[in-house]
Formats: structure tokens, sequence, C-alpha cells
């Protein structure tokens, strides 16, 4: 599907550091429970990307849905996050969905 929805994937590293990647390949897959896959694929050397490290050391992120203010954020690396009191999950307060996720499964 063009253009494909972008799902940006904010996350904590397991000593504190936001982390956000934008990701081209994700889907709702159940509503109960509510299930979001992502697919997060590996560096060129084989090596996890920082927001697939981060899911798996601290298993919470937070999805959010794209729009286009926001990508152009993306674009200058200039996306500010909220402190998020009840999770380890960094969370774009002007979202238009904002996901918060604990890790089920990883392939």
């Amino acid at each position: 599907m063009i253009p494909r929805p972008i799902a940006l994937a904010a996350t904590l590293s397991a000593d504190g550091v936001p982390n956000a990647g934008a990701f081209g390949f994700f889907n709702i897959l159940t509503h109960d429970p509510a299930i979001i896959a992502v697919g997060i694929e590996c560096k060129t050397d084989d090596s996890p990307k920082d927001t697939g490290r981060d899911i798996l050391d601290t298993g919470e992120f937070t999805i959010h849905i794209a729009d286009h203010a926001m990508v152009d954020e993306l674009e200058v690396c200039s996306v500010k996050f909220a402190p998020d009191e009840t999770a380890r999950r960094p969370r774009r307060m002007r979202a238009a969905a904002a996901f918060e996720c604990r890790l089920v499964q990883s392939l």
C-alpha cells in the first residue's frame, strides 16, 4: 500500500536514553487482547537497531500513528516527548493516536 501509514516507535533504553524510530511495517492484529505487530529489522551487520534492542531490554514502548507534522519533525530529528509517570515509555503528546505497549512476543 502506498503511501503506507508510519508508526513512530518510542522507547527508553535500560539506561533511560530516549529513542524514536519510524517503521512502515506495523499493524493491529487483534482487539481483545489488543495486539500490535511491528516489523523491526536488524542493521546491516545483523546487530539490533536501538528501538528493537530497547524493546527487548525493557519490554515497553509506545507506538504513535504519525501525521504529516510528526513526519516533518522526524525528518529534522526534533520530536519532543512528554514524561510518562506511569511507565517507561516516551509519549508524543501531539500524536493523533498513541498506544502504550508491552512486549508479548519477539520472533
